[in-house]
């Protein structure tokens, strides 16, 4: 997303634009050798077009630059982001690190609540994914790692929300092993049971800026 909103700040929603490698570098905060790459990815996925040195955004590249807009107007003028998904099983993970006093302390001091021993896991909707990036520029509360024994356990990252009304916190690990399309949500309660939820029942997610 980062590198379509480089292009469309360019110029390249209408016309073709040219740039050095170490321009969009320095914007995305990789090498300047990873740029090429990059760009072919996005020809890859007819988000742009190429011809030499040149690239302009194509209609679905557009498409893209202005669902990050709306998201973004919406999230700073109202205050609020929705996120739409469906429930799906996990891995068991969750409980066995929040069965852990450590976190459990840390992430009840940090957002008021003690977390029940699970995570409820949230498969995003297609549509929906690319707000993920949204909701990473947020700032969020951090619980530090600790070790406890030989084993080292890592941060977490919260970001306070209501799901389907009810307070919650989207919990993203340092070391998280699901894919982008996957989050992970802490209560209070069991969701599952509270809200009468099971494997694909729809939720709504709200986060506030």
């Amino acid at each position: 997303m980062e590198a379509l909103i480089f292009i469309l700040s360019r110029g390249g929603m209408d016309r073709f634009v040219q740039f050095k490698n170490k321009e969009l570098a320095a914007f995305l905060g990789v090498t300047p050798q990873a740029v090429p790459y990059i760009v072919k990815k996005l020809e890859s996925e007819k988000l742009v077009l190429k011809r030499d040195r040149w690239v302009k955004l194509t209609e679905k590249g557009v498409e893209e630059c202005l669902k990050f807009y709306t998201i973004l107007k919406s999230a700073f003028e109202h205050k609020q982001l929705l996120i739409r998904g469906s429930v799906i099983s996990g891995t068991g993970e969750g409980k066995k690190f929040l069965s852990l006093k450590e976190y459990k302390q840390a992430i009840s001091k940090e957002i008021g609540f003690e977390p029940f021993e699970g995570t409820l896991n949230i498969l995003l909707h297609p549509q929906e994914v690319w707000k993920r990036e949204v909701l990473l520029r947020k700032e969020p509360v951090f619980v530090p790692g600790f070790k406890k024994g030989e084993e080292v356990y890592g941060g977490v990252y919260l970001y306070p929300c209501r799901i389907n009304k009810k307070n919650a916190a989207i919990i993203i690990p340092l070391k998280s092993r699901h894919p982008s399309n996957v989050i992970e949500i802490v209560a209070k309660e069991n969701l599952r049971k509270k809200l009468k939820l099971k494997n694909t029942s729809e939720v709504i997610l709200e986060v506030e800026f």
